[in-house]
């Protein structure tokens, strides 16, 4: 049985020395089970905070999706494709703004793994306006993670109005020449409906109890 404290000492070793070649082991399996197609490739980042005081080069106190916002921390990028295998990562300063580290980390890995402009797929917070027209003048494709809720009035009554049945899905052409393509699926729809109710009840609660102030 392999002590714990073995495995960590094996990580600095990992990313200092092995990175390469693990992701190249990573890439060919990759390229195998999707039989060489890599056309795909989802983007996104998470936080890893450290219990610890001091700062250094790397681990920085920043937004922590931990909620450990008094801990320093670093930023892990992953790139996966299709069926979630994955292609590459690297590690960010804890401090920066994530939206900064999308451009460069997939020019990298398209240079090393020579992909041909695959279809960039990642969430609105890394797809920034900045981010989508770098992708566009570098002749990439991409989806990005949109909400119904910030689409404009007009959008909202055409998606209302078609009133999607579970599986169904609806694509839409927007004024800037976009598509939005949206599902409906009855499961999620239940979940968000039971979030939404809770939300509601904790608010009343918090009323009643004074713990939110009444203007």
């Amino acid at each position: 049985m392999l002590d714990i404290d073995a495995v960590y000492r094996f990580l600095d070793k990992l990313n200092n020395k092995l990175k390469a070649q693990v992701e190249q082991i990573a890439f060919a399996h990759n390229k195998e089970v999707l039989q060489g197609n890599i056309s795909v490739v989802f983007y996104d980042m998470t936080t890893l905070y450290f219990e610890a005081s001091d700062e250094d080069d790397l681990r920085k106190t920043g937004f922590s999706k931990d909620g450990k916002h008094q801990n320093p921390q670093i930023f892990l990028g992953l790139l996966v494709g299709l069926g979630g295998y994955a292609i590459g990562y690297d590690i960010f300063e804890g401090n920066i703004s994530e939206g900064r580290t999308l451009i460069p980390f997939i020019e990298m890995i398209s240079k090393k793994f020579n992909l041909d402009r695959p279809v960039v797929v990642a969430d609105a917070g890394l797809l920034s306006k900045d981010n989508i027209k770098a992708l566009e003048d570098l002749d990439y494709q991409y989806i990005v993670g949109a909400r119904i809720k910030n689409e404009s009035g007009k959008i909202k009554k055409q998606i209302l109005n078609r009133q999607l049945r579970d599986g169904q899905i609806m694509t839409l052409k927007k004024p800037d020449g976009n598509r939005l393509i949206v599902a409906y699926k009855t499961n999620r729809a239940v979940k968000d409906e039971y979030n939404r109710k809770r939300g509601l009840r904790r608010l009343e609660k918090q009323i009643k109890t004074s713990r939110v102030s009444q203007r």
